[in-house]
């Protein structure tokens, strides 16, 4: 089992594992063998303790929590990522693990499932080969199925459609990504797929994991039960609240717009914040939207939503306006010509994982978390930092994102490698109009653009 492989190994794993403790830290976190909190509490250890400590600390916590995630760490530890970083875990005796009478058994395929099948989805896009899901009716619970075979698609969706029951054999366990402390069933190469002549529990036609549309009214009664789910839901695009980048679970760099969205029940308005994550999804605000695959999270006492990879945005026709309070969202406009700047640069590899200590003057740059080394010309680079305005005798400061300072400079972007470079378009631009929310730069526009009349109404209301 995988509990006593970790015991019997501790030693030895502890001397491996501590050359460099934050790494093996980094996947278990994003693999969700670790919660949260659990990470934090390790990553604040390694200040304090010794690199052994925090490795100690993180195989106490995982043989504590049981076999399930003793699996999941096992199976990390077979990552070609992690064995590349710690080349001294084939020193391990990984036969132990190939008991058959054991409950999770060898890493490549020693347990099997049974029940019946629901939930098939479309096969989907992975980084390196196509999937799809799936959920497994057990008789006590039932399990996501993440399944590589694509090929047993239909063979899957035949099984849901007849209530035929099944069996999964050689499949793996691993830690649900939604963080919900459940194990998912992982259907690989050489897993195999049968048909069952019967089982002692019945297909349940009640158990529907489909994702259902939701008002949000009922979200925000029932929050609690609908943290952590996924939902679609039909909303009123109200206005643009904040533009940037943001580090995901995944430890990768991606844009994303957060809106303020609403829909109406029966003449009442209820709003939240809507995240759109990637560039993919644009909307327009004043524009209805059915939004899918959304998931629910809660921040200040109300539920928020964000769009997932499986998101899709879809404009729908509506003649309805969301009441919103007057006072609610004013972004506010300021003409005025930027004086000052002070700007910041961070560099990301393909897959979108920040670069750490990037050398301008060299032609490659490596990138720890791929690992790969790439031409440092072919990185993403993200602009953003503060711009100062003045508009006669008033100055005033905001703050700017990358994909703001890009559509200002539009063709003056390209050749411009450095923040100096950037900076100096900046400054050389004519006084600009700048719509802001909460001192965050929403849109820069030329005054070229922006007529003299324009420009004295806004100037009157920036001095009010």
């Amino acid at each position: 089992m995988a509990k006593e492989f970790l015991l019997e190994n501790k030693p030895l794993l502890t001397e491996i594992l501590s050359a460099e403790p934050d790494n093996i830290l980094q996947y278990a976190h994003s693999k969700k063998v670790v919660t949260q909190r659990e990470y934090n509490t390790l990553s604040h250890l390694q200040s304090s303790h010794s690199q052994e400590i925090t490795v100690i600390k993180l195989l106490d916590m995982l043989i504590n929590r049981g076999e399930e995630y003793c699996y999941g760490f096992v199976a990390l530890l077979h990552n070609p990522e992690i064995t590349a970083n710690f080349p001294r875990l084939r020193e391990l005796d990984w036969a132990t693990l190939k008991d058959p009478s054991s409950k999770v058994g060898n890493l490549q395929a020693t347990s099997e499932a049974c029940g019946y099948i629901h939930n098939v989805s479309a096969v989907k896009r992975g980084k390196k080969t196509g999937y799809f899901n799936a959920v497994l009716q057990q008789e006590d619970e039932s399990r996501n199925i993440i399944v590589f075979q694509q090929q047993l698609r239909d063979r899957f969706a035949t099984a849901e459609s007849r209530r035929t029951p099944v069996k999964l054999a050689k499949v793996g366990l691993q830690p649900s990504i939604s963080g919900n402390n459940k194990m998912e069933i992982m259907f690989t190469d050489t897993s195999t797929f049968s048909i069952l002549e019967d089982l002692p529990f019945k297909f349940n036609s009640d158990l529907d994991g489909r994702v259902k549309d939701v008002a949000l009214a009922d979200l925000q009664e029932n929050i609690e039960n609908a943290v952590k789910q996924k939902v679609n839901v039909t909303v009123e695009v109200i206005q643009k609240l904040k533009e940037c980048h943001r580090k995901t679970r995944a430890n990768k760099s991606m844009p994303m717009v957060e809106y303020l969205v609403g829909d109406i029940v029966a003449d009442s308005t209820t709003l939240t914040n809507l995240t759109v994550w990637g560039r993919k999804n644009t909307v327009e605000e004043g524009k209805w939207y059915r939004v899918t695959n959304v998931s629910v999270a809660q921040y200040g006492g109300k539920t928020v939503l964000n769009t997932t990879s499986e998101s899709t945005l879809t404009n729908v026709a509506s003649g309805r306006k969301c009441d919103v309070p007057h006072d609610m969202v004013q972004p506010e406009k300021f003409v005025g010509k930027i004086i000052g700047h002070w700007l910041s640069q961070e560099y990301t590899c393909p897959q979108g994982h920040p670069l750490e200590r990037v050398d301008t003057t060299e032609k490659m740059v490596t990138c720890k978390k791929c690992p790969m080394t790439y031409i440092l010309s072919k990185m993403g680079r993200i602009t953003r930092g503060k711009l100062s305005l003045q508009s006669d005798d008033l100055v005033r400061e905001f703050s700017v994102e990358d994909s703001v300072i890009r559509n200002v400079l539009r063709g003056g972007w390209e050749g411009r490698e450095s923040v100096k470079d950037i900076e100096d378009a900046l400054v050389e631009l004519p006084p600009v109009t700048i719509t802001a929310l909460n001192g965050h730069v929403l849109t820069i526009t030329s005054q070229d653009v922006t007529t003299q009349d324009e420009k004295r109404n806004i100037t009157v209301q920036q001095r009010v």
